[in-house]
Parts: structure tokens; sequence; C-alpha cells
């Protein structure tokens, strides 16, 4: 419920505390406070008659709205007078000063929120810290909205609702500090009162400056000309100091990991704490009520005066009473009839006589918490009650997280100190070299500046600069030149012109002498570049040692040769004694070896250190002329390959763009499409086609990988269609054209003998088997001959399965049209069975049929289904094993029926899966297989499915198994 405040009604008085300690950090903290204040105040105040209108309307507002409207947070306990630095949240006492902090400066801030703070506890907290608490928070935020650092988060720090909220966490520890100060008792009781008032004192203030900062947000809005500092921006401290951002980034971490570290060791502290507490009070309780018992049991009385002056239980509360508890005696009525430090008998308790041992938890009206454990005497009508105050747990608490407060916070002041000791040397070293980077930065390379540097007589580090900016001089001069020299070799094809200029410019920094020498393995002889180039007015003496160089590259690589190593290491070249220094630079890409590039300086000149880097950027332009010079000579080679290959095939070979434009075409694609239009490159499909060709059709309506047969001028073809990539940012289409006439004349000429002599060879084989039969009744024979005539007969019928296999191909290759009629799903399953039915009992394999409750008719060639399905049945009892088993089941799947014939045999390889459906095609040799068969049992059954409209396909697993699925239409179209 809200408490309108209007005006506060407390007791008009400020508690000065007992404690000097508290008194002599209010003291402190003034001084502190005011000296700081009038640090920051910004040297350019002027007292005008702008600035005292508004000091003097300010402090108008202070006396008005400090002492009215506000509220009393509901989650606070019953407090004294002075007990807590913030009680009631004023709405508006933060105001007068927040603005002043924005308009005037610090220091009449401060001021301000000095007087609203000594109103503010005078007539509501009666506490001195008060004052104190608002004067920091003046500080703060008003250093906040007037700085004038440049950098973003300087930026959102000058916005007034945010300035406030860091203020109110940078002031947070001096407020709980205050509060623990407020309260009374010992440390440990200070601390524990502190943490529990904590949250409604910073809920009050909170309230107040976030109040306070939407107000000055008007307020700078509307007073945009007065509101804040208008000095220029400047540098924030860590964009320039190491050490400021190293410090404003670990100091805040520390405190913020000092401020967990206390809370989470409190908490476990005060748990700890709290657990010992109830653990005494229930051995205490204990201890006496068992001295209680033992008396009365032995003296046989019952009145409290004959046991008294025994004092056999006062023992019991003695460690009890050191901690500030209470020990009672209770009768069943809950009166007293004995309690320690005061006496009173016969006085009602708070609680009521438990049967059992009970523990509780009360609050007295000074807000103060008490535990009790009532533990009731045996045999009698009396209890022991152990009391013990909160304040114990929390001073038992301070004692154990008080130690490590005092480490932790040592310790991270050992480690700043640490840290600013060892960061100071580095940051100064850091600032000057950031200095010498700022002026390279300015005007990085002027004359006038390198000789200033030079005579400055600075240190190492402005000597070190110095020279860093020398060589980037020297550096940005090659990089210009090496620009110039790789746009102007950018479009050279011809390799010779390109190493000219190369050459040209390694001698524009006083070399006498430039060579390239060439490796057999560039193969640019037939560029018309010799073997080796070079250029110089030392060229062409110095050629005779190019076998040396190539031979000393090939050993050590590169090398940079003074004076005295070029006569050891250069045979021959110590009758030359014009040489100052000889680079020597291989040519290579990537593993392949191009050369050697070398450049000669002459007496006086000893620049081929500095220059190294510049000759190794020129090798490196040499070594990618070359490559691209060859690689264009490959490309155009591999083209013209590829041009010839594509004439010599019989197939026509188009490729189009995106646009449908030919890119090119082949000398077949010419004859098919364009013999009377001339090429065919640059042309669109649709000018090449008749309107009744569908490849242009095809080819719109199909972009991905796909084949298919049309039709174009007359003839069939077959398109073989897909999507490649022209060039690395263009995509096209590669179609090729097999003419499909040879194709199918071939294939019938192939058909029509396989199956003529198909025919021919089923009457001698029925003579032959008919001739063996009778050779077995003939008479009797020995078991060798009939092992002979058994081989014979077990031949001829293969050979006649294979045959009949031949010719059932050959009917469902042509052209002749299918039987189709009715066929009962049933019907047809049982007539496969039976014909399988010999087989399976020979290995003994159970056959289980599945097959839909309702009928299913479906329209299909009877002779072809049968033997597809028999096929499948066959094989699935050949590759199971002995006493195994093989399912065969049915089912309607919408328009669809699905035969599906499973066995649990040896499975099918995944590379044999992907051929298994070809003719004379076979998985590959299983353990314990002993047949193979003729591999046209499965090119059967897809035959035979594809031909009704259908479709076979398998899942299998080695060693698991087998599954073939043969699916085609219930009724098959006209």
């Amino acid at each position: 419920m809200l408490e309108i405040l209007v005006p506060l009604t407390s007791p008009y008085t400020i508690v000065i505390p007992d404690n000097r300690g508290a008194l002599f950090g209010w003291v402190i903290g003034f001084v502190g406070i005011i000296i700081f204040a009038a640090f920051l105040q910004d040297r350019s105040f002027r007292i005008t008659r702008a600035t005292l209108l508004w000091s003097a309307a300010l402090s108008l507002l202070v006396l008005a709205l400090t002492p009215f409207i506000g509220i009393l947070p509901r989650m606070s306990t019953a407090l004294n007078p002075g007990d807590v630095p913030f009680l009631h949240l004023m709405f508006f006492t933060a105001v007068p000063w927040m603005v002043a902090g924005g308009v005037l400066g610090v220091m009449p801030s401060v001021l301000l929120a000095m007087i609203s703070g000594l109103l503010l506890a005078y007539l509501d907290t009666n506490n001195i810290f008060t004052p104190l608490v608002l004067m920091g928070l003046a500080v703060v935020f008003s250093w906040c909205v007037r700085q004038r650092y440049r950098t973003s988060f300087y930026q959102w720090l000058r916005f007034p609702v945010i300035a406030g909220a860091i203020s109110l966490a940078v002031i947070s520890p001096l407020v709980f500090i205050v509060t623990a100060f407020s309260a009374t008792g010992s440390a440990g009781e200070r601390v524990g009162i502190a943490i529990d008032r904590f949250p409604m004192v910073m809920f009050a203030l909170g309230g107040m400056v976030l109040i306070g900062g939407v107000v000055c947000v008007i307020v700078s809005a509307v007073a945009q000309q007065t509101w804040g500092s208008k000095s220029q921006l400047k540098p924030a401290p860590g964009e320039f100091n190491l050490n400021h951002r190293l410090f404003a980034f670990i100091l805040p971490t520390f405190l913020v990991l000092l401020w967990v570290v206390f809370i989470s060791t409190w908490m476990v502290a005060q748990n700890q704490a709290r657990k010992m507490a109830i653990r005494q009070l229930i051995s205490t309780s204990e201890m006496a009520a068992a001295s209680l018992g033992d008396y009365f049991g032995m003296t046989g009385s019952t009145t409290m005066e004959d046991m008294l002056p025994s004092h056999t239980f006062i023992r019991a509360f003695q460690a009890l009473e050191v901690v500030g508890g209470i020990g009672q005696i209770v009768n069943a009525d809950g009166a007293i009839l004995y309690q320690t430090q005061i006496q009173q008998v016969e006085t009602p308790t708070e609680g009521t006589f438990f049967t059992t041992a009970t523990f509780r938890q009360s609050q007295g009206a000074d807000g103060q918490t008490w535990l009790h454990y009532f533990q009731p005497v045996n045999g009698t009508n009396l209890g022991v009650v152990a009391v013990l105050p909160g304040w114990a747990i929390d001073a038992v608490a301070w004692q154990s997280t008080f130690p490590v407060l005092l480490i932790t916070s040592g310790g991270m002041v050992l480690v700043l100190l640490a840290v600013w000791i060892g960061v100071a040397p580095m940051a100064t070293e850091l600032e000057k070299i950031t200095a010498a980077i700022d002026t390279v930065s300015i005007r990085p390379f002027e004359s006038n500046q390198r000789e200033k540097g030079a005579k400055s007589g600075k240190g190492p580090l402005s000597q070190a600069f110095q020279a860093v900016i020398d060589s980037q001089q020297s550096r940005l001069d090659h990089q210009a030149e090496l620009l110039a020299v790789s746009s102007r070799i950018a479009g050279q094809l011809n390799l010779t012109d390109a190493m000219h200029i190369i050459l040209t410019a390694a001698l524009t920094h006083g070399a006498s002498s430039a060579r390239l020498i060439l490796s057999d393995a560039t193969g640019v002889d037939q560029s018309g570049l010799k073997h080796a180039l070079g250029l110089g007015t030392q060229s062409k003496r110095l050629a005779v040692l190019d076998p040396s160089v190539v031979e000393l590259s090939r050993r050590e690589g590169a090398l940079v040769l003074s004076v005295g190593e070029i006569g050891d290491k250069l045979p021959g070249a110590e009758e030359i004694e014009e040489l100052a220094c000889v680079t020597i630079l291989p040519l290579k890409w990537k593993d392949l070896k191009l050369g050697v590039f070398w450049v000669a300086f002459p007496a006086g000149l000893t620049r081929c250190a500095e220059e190294e880097a510049y000759l190794q950027e020129l090798s490196r332009m040499a070594s990618l002329v070359i490559v691209n010079t060859k690689t264009y000579r490959d490309t155009q080679s591999s083209r013209i390959l590829m041009e010839s290959i594509f004439d010599l095939l019989p197939d026509a070979v188009l490729i189009t763009d995106l646009q449908e434009r030919v890119v090119y075409q082949n000398k077949t694609a010419q004859a098919v499409l364009g013999s009377e239009t001339g090429p065919l490159e640059g042309k669109s499909l649709s000018s090449l086609l008749a309107p009744q060709d569908s490849l242009e059709q095809v080819w719109r309506t199909q972009p991905g990988p796909h084949a298919r047969e049309v039709h174009i001028n007359g003839k069939a073809y077959q398109l073989i269609s897909s999507p490649i990539q022209i060039k690395p940012n263009q995509a096209g289409q590669m179609l090729i054209l097999k003419d499909l006439t040879q194709q199918r004349n071939e294939s019938s000429i192939k058909s029509e003998f396989v199956t003529t002599v198909s025919h021919e060879l089923r009457s001698p084989l029925t003579l032959i088997l008919g001739y063996a039969k009778i050779l077995r009744l003939t008479g009797n024979m020995n078991e060798q001959q009939d092992t002979y005539i058994s081989n014979i007969i077990d031949g001829v019928q293969e050979m006649q399965n294979l045959v009949q296999k031949l010719l059932d191909i050959g009917r469902l290759e042509g052209s002749d049209p299918l039987a189709i009629q009715p066929i009962s799903v049933a019907d047809i399953t049982r007539q496969v069975v039976e014909r399988v039915d010999a087989q399976a009992k020979q290995k003994n394999v159970q056959m289980v049929i599945k097959l839909p409750e309702s009928p299913v008719v479906i329209e299909a060639d009877p002779t072809f289904l049968a033997l597809a399905l028999k096929n499948l049945v066959e094989n699935a009892i050949k590759f199971s094993k002995m006493e195994g088993e093989v399912i065969f089941s049915a089912w309607r799947d919408d328009d669809r029926v699905i035969f599906a014939v499973e066995d649990k045999g040896i499975g099918i390889a995944p590379l044999d899966q992907r051929r298994l459906f070809k003719n004379f095609s076979q998985a590959s040799a299983q353990t314990g297989q002993e047949q193979a068969g003729s591999g046209l049992g499965l090119a059967i059954v897809k035959s035979i499915a594809e031909r009704h409209g259908g479709q076979v396909r398998l899942e299998s697993q080695l060693g698991k198994g087998s599954i073939f699925y043969f699916e085609i239409p219930r009724k098959q179209s006209c």
C-alpha cells in the first residue's frame, strides 16, 4: 500500500552514532568528497546572472521537494530512527541536485545534495550518513554528464539515465558500508543487518535517482545550450594510456569478484552457523531434559522448589548463555517455571507446550529473529525450551567470512600493485612507440621530418623508428615501381616482351646486369624465347657465369653474394673485378622449377641486401608470367585436341549457354542441324529446329541430367543432356544426340540371331535329353556310368533353361503386345508356389504366404507375370540356407500391387546391387553357394516389370538376407 508523505512525520532529529570509527569515517568521507568535487569542477565556471538564477531556483526546489511526496517500502521491518541512511522513496528529492550537476557543475551539485541530504536526515531517516551518500552520488553523476571524452562508451555515459545508473552502481559499496555502520551490535550483527536492509535502501535510493534522471533528460532537451559542458571533445584516457585502459577493466572486475566472494562466503558461512546453532539448541535441550528426568525419577519429587537448590540441569544452559541464548523450563500450561538470565516463574510463554520435540522460529517486536527448540521431559508434564538470538548466527558467520574477505581483498590489492609495477614501464615504452607511429601516420615520409629525426639525438627507440620511416619510404617506392611493372606485363601474351620489361625494372636501382635463365621444364622455346636472356652493361660479359649460377642455385637456393663470396662460389667470376655483390633467385611455381633470375651490382654500389625484397617480387612476377604463358599455350593445345576428338565422334555434340545459344558444335552436329544454315555458334536452338521437333522443349523442361528419345527432321535420336560449367562464372548445357537408327538395326539383328539360335538349339537339346534318359533305362549300369548320365541330363536341362530364358528375353524386347487379362493375385501366387514346391522341399525351405484379406485382381500377362514371380521365388530358395524360410507376400497400394519375396539368406553386397538386373550379371560368389545360374533371371524380371509399366527394386544386407519388390499397376493403359 502506498503511503503519501505530506510532509514526513518522523521525529525531527539526527542520530549521532556512538561508534567513533563511524564518526571518523564520516568526517574523512565528507572532506574527501568536497576536495574531489572542487578538483572536478569546471575551471571555466563563472558566476553570472544565469547561474545565480539557476542556483536560487534549484535551492528553492530542494526545500520544496525534499520533505514531500514519497512512499515507504513495505518490505522493510520495524526500524528505529537512524537505522538506515534511506527509508522512504522520496520521488523528487534527487531532482534539484541532479539538474544542478548538468547545468552548474560538480561543486554546486554536491552542495545542493548536501543540503538535501541534511533535510532528509533531519526529517526522515535521522541518519547522519544520508547527506554523505547523496554527495557521493552528486560527484559521480555530475562528472558523468559533463565529461567530454570522445569514445562511444563516454558518449552513452553522458545520457542522464545511464549516468544515474552508473552513479548508483559506483556508490553502492558506500551505501552498504554506511548501512552497516548505522546498525548496532557486533561486527557480524552489523553485516547481517546491512545485508538484510541493503535491498530496501537501494530501492529507495534507486527510485530517487531514476526519477531524477528522467527529469534531467527532459531538462537537457529543453535547455540544450545550458546543459552539460561545451568544451571540445578529447581522447579518452584509455586511448593513449595503457594503465588507464587496463585498470578500467581490472578494477571493476575485482570489485564485482570481491562482492561475489563476500556474498557467497557469507551465505555458506551463515548456513553452516545456522546448522551449528540448531545442533547446539538440540544438544542443550536434550541434556537439560535428561538431567530433569533423572532427577525426578530418582527423587520422586514433582515440584521445582525441591529441584532448584541442586542446580543439576543449569550446567546444560551455561554454553547457551555464553552466546546470548536463554534456557527455560515450562509446564503443560505453557507457564515458565525457570528461565536463565531473568527469573520469571509462572509467566506464560509466547508459544505452546508440545508433546514432542519441536523446532520453531519467531521474530520479536524489534525485528530480532529467535530460534526455539522444545524438548519434553520424559515422565513429567514439564518441557525444556532452548532459545538462541539470530544475531548469534550472524556473529559466527562473520568470524568465518571476515578472514576470507580480508585475504581476497589483500590478494587483489597485491595483484593490482604487481600489475601496476609490471605494466608501467611497458606502458611508457608503448606510449613512445604510439607517439612515433602517430608521427609516421600524420606525415609519413617528409624529408624534413626524417632530417629532424636524424638530428634529434633521441634514444634507440626513436632511431629505430627513424629507420622504420626510411625503410617504409623505400618500400613504398619499390611498391610503386612494381605496380607499374605489373600493369605493363598484365596484357602481354609475348613472353619475350614481358621478360624484357622485368629485366629493365631490375636495372633501375644501379644494377649492371640482370639475367634470366630458363629451364627445359618451362617448354617456352616454341614462343621464340631463347634459353637465356639478359640486359645491362655487363650482361654479355657475365653470360659465361650462367651455368655456375644455375648449379649454385640448384644446391643452395636464393643467395646474396658479397665481394669475398663471388669468386669462391662462382668459378670464373674471380677474373671480373668490377662486381660488388650478386643476388641469385630461383624461378619456381609450387613444385615446378622454372629457372634462375640473377642480378649483379658493380663495384662501389652495395645495395644487394636493400634490393633483395624488390628483386624477389620481380622474380615472382617472372615466374607468374612464365606459368601463365605455358598455361595459355597448354589451354590452346587442349582446346584444339578436344575439338579434334569431338569431331571424330559419330554422335552430335552441342554446348549451349543459359540463353539457349550454341557455344560449340562438332562436325556431326553441324551435319544434323546446320548443313544448310552454316556455322551454328551464336544461334539459338529455336532457330535450328523445326516446329514439330521436341529437342528445345525437352531441354527447357528438364534442365537436369537426363536421357530420352527425341525426333529431329523425322529421325529418332537419344538425347543425353547435362549441365556444365562453360566458364568460372558462366553455366551451360551439353547436349549429345545419338542416332538410334543403326543402333536399333543392330539390336534387331542381334535379337533375331539370338532367337533363331535359341529355336535351333531346342530340338537337338530335347533329342539329347531323351536319349540320355533312354540310356538309363537300357539296363543295369555301374555307379560311374549312372553319374555320367546324370551329369548329361543336368547339363542339358541347364541349357534348356538358358535357351528358354533367351527366348523370353527376345519376346520381351520385341514389339509384340502383351496378352493382358484380369488375374487374381491369389491364383497367380498359388501357381508360382506350386511350381517351386519341389525345389523348396529339396532344401527343406518353408514357404510363408501373406496375401490381402480381400481379393485383389490385376491386369497383366499371366505367363510373363508368373515367370517373373517364379524367378524371384527360385532365387530366394536358391540363396536360402537349409531349413530356412521364404516369405512371399502381396498387397495393394492405391492403384498399384506390390509383390515381395523375402529370404534370410546370404544377402547381396552393395556393389553387386548396382548391376544385378543387367543381362548375364550375377552376384559375387558367396560361401556355400554351389551353382551360380545364367544371370538372366533378374534381367527378365526387370524387363517384365517395365513392360507392365512397373518397376523392381530390392533391399539387402550381407548375412541378413534380401527383399525383392515387384510393383506393377492394377490396370494397364490401352
